[in-house]
């Protein structure tokens, strides 16, 4: 049994990277009640995932945390991009949940 958590329908998070990972990642939030962007460096795969789970799509990472339509982001993109990408949605004043690993170097 799923619990949705009260007020869940406020949420509007943003979803960067449609691969797997991000389109299960749409998926269990719209699940929740959550508003869901998808955006994607491919456009018809956030397009693909938007229409299979209802989510919005978006299309650009910039245009999307210029919008402020956003409270949060989850990055699901290739691994040395998480750095870069987390620190402009942190930088936008988003929650940031980071898909692991934190980033493919040390550095």
């Amino acid at each position: 049994m799923i619990v949705v958590p009260e007020h869940a329908d406020r949420w509007r998070i943003l979803v960067i990277g449609a691969g797997s990972i991000g389109a299960r990642h749409a998926a269990n939030l719209a699940l929740l009640g959550a508003s869901v962007g998808v955006v994607d460096a491919l456009p018809a795969l956030a397009q693909r995932v938007c229409h299979e789970q209802g989510c919005r799509y978006v299309e650009s990472v910039d245009d999307a945390l210029r919008s402020g339509a956003f409270e949060a982001a989850v990055i699901c993109t290739p691994n040395h991009l998480h750095i870069p990408i987390a620190q402009q949605a942190a930088e936008a004043g988003l929650h940031v949940f980071i898909e692991k690993p934190l980033s493919n170097s040390l550095d």
